[in-house]
């Protein structure tokens, strides 16, 4: 069954890399050569083969960094396609706005990468997951700087899962060093992420919260790692 999911995803990732385009309401929001329409620190983010980069295997990241859209968004369905090399926690921030004075974002997140082992009790009992592996945050759901939403709050992490994705699900369609499709639902109150096609999460959101902002491409702080984004495109709902 797991071989046949991974033909199945890969079939799915090639069929829609090669048709958003063509899908009726959908527009590109990169062009793939250069970063007209997105702002961030230009030291951290480029354009290679395509894809916009961040990062690399050499240098170790200082900072959370995020290269965002200069317009703002509010329902939308969202296509785009992600690649990681190296330990990494990154993410597609939607409806996200810049914190003053430092680097981060605030908004919604659908996560990407494996959360390490140390990092586990910020999210997780004992009992729920193994704490003895990192764990796949691919497909999940997070908050940026709503803490009080946390499923295990804790006063060091700012930030918090609303929503985890089912491990063996989210594993059985994962390629890890390659390309993963994530599509994002943003619609209302509704929240849903879809991986390699796969529904992970289906979200309703209960509190007061912004209904609209950036779009934000994630490189986490941390050891040498280069992440890529390519085949970026919106459908704005009316």
């Amino acid at each position: 069954m797991r071989i046949f999911a991974l033909l199945l995803g890969s079939s799915l990732l090639l069929i829609a890399s090669q048709s958003f385009s063509q899908r009726d309401g959908f527009k590109a929001i990169f062009d793939g050569e250069t970063l007209s329409g997105w702002e961030g620190n230009a030291n951290q983010f480029r354009v290679e083969n395509e894809a916009i980069v961040a990062g690399n295997l050499n240098s170790t990241i200082e900072l959370n960094e995020f290269l965002c859209t200069t317009e703002e968004y509010s329902d939308f369905e969202l296509l785009v396609e992600a690649k990681i090399l190296g330990d990494q926690i990154p993410g597609v921030s939607f409806r996200a706005e810049r914190v003053q004075g430092s680097t981060e974002v605030s908004g919604y997140q659908a996560d990407m990468g494996y959360l390490a082992v140390e990092f586990i009790p910020f999210f997780f009992d004992e009992n729920e997951v193994d704490m003895t592996v990192p764990y796949p945050l691919w497909g999940s759901l997070l908050d940026e700087f709503r803490p009080e939403k946390s499923r295990y709050p804790d006063p060091n992490a700012p930030y918090s899962l609303l929503a985890v994705a089912d491990k063996d699900a989210v594993e059985g369609v994962l390629r890890p060093s390659d390309w993963n499709q994530i599509s994002i639902v943003a619609n209302g109150q509704s929240i849903e992420l879809f991986l390699n096609g796969l529904k992970t999460v289906d979200f309703k959101e209960e509190e007061s919260v912004s209904g609209s902002g950036h779009i934000c491409l994630q490189i986490h702080f941390g050891t040498p790692a280069k992440v890529e984004y390519r085949n970026i495109y919106i459908n704005e709902f009316e």
